[in-house]
């Protein structure tokens, strides 16, 4: 259980640094980039497209 938390949190961080980015450019995930599995092993979509976005998403806990 704490290999899955702290790859969690280190997908947040990948969002919170990407966040800012896609907030300047426009740039949002699709559903389409559900499929990518190397996308999904580094960040957190939802969480950087919530940032991109300004709204703070809530912790998820184990």
């Amino acid at each position: 259980m704490k290999l899955i938390s702290s790859h969690y949190k280190l997908q947040r961080a990948a969002a919170h640094l990407a966040a800012p980015i896609m907030r300047i450019t426009g740039f949002r995930f699709s559903k389409a980039s559900r499929d990518n599995r190397i996308l999904n092993a580094v960040i957190c979509r939802v969480s950087a497209n919530l940032l991109a976005e300004g709204i703070k998403p809530d912790r998820l806990k184990f």
